[in-house]
């Protein structure tokens, strides 16, 4: 879920990044404040819940909540059974 926050003020504005359900921490995509920090997706900072940023004026920020890793995304794995006697293959 991509979070954009908008910063028309002429003073910084700091803010905490909210803790979502679902969610396991943020990935700072684009703060137009920094040069050429966040050219590379792999190089996107991580931020946790609750942490603060500091906004700088007439910028825009853009954050992407990454989603809580899931356990078994497949089922629990199941012990092959052995085959049926006399089945045939």
């Amino acid at each position: 879920m991509p979070r954009l926050f908008p910063d028309g003020p002429l003073a910084v504005v700091v803010f905490k990044l909210p803790e979502l359900a679902g969610g396991r921490d943020w990935l700072r995509l684009v703060d137009t404040n920094l040069l050429d920090e966040d050219d590379e997706f792999e190089d996107a900072v991580r931020f946790a819940f609750g942490d603060e940023y500091d906004a700088t004026a007439r910028s825009l920020l853009l954050f992407l909540l990454r989603p809580e890793r899931r356990r078994g995304a497949h089922g629990p794995r199941r012990a092959r059974s052995p085959p049926c006697r006399g089945a045939e293959y």
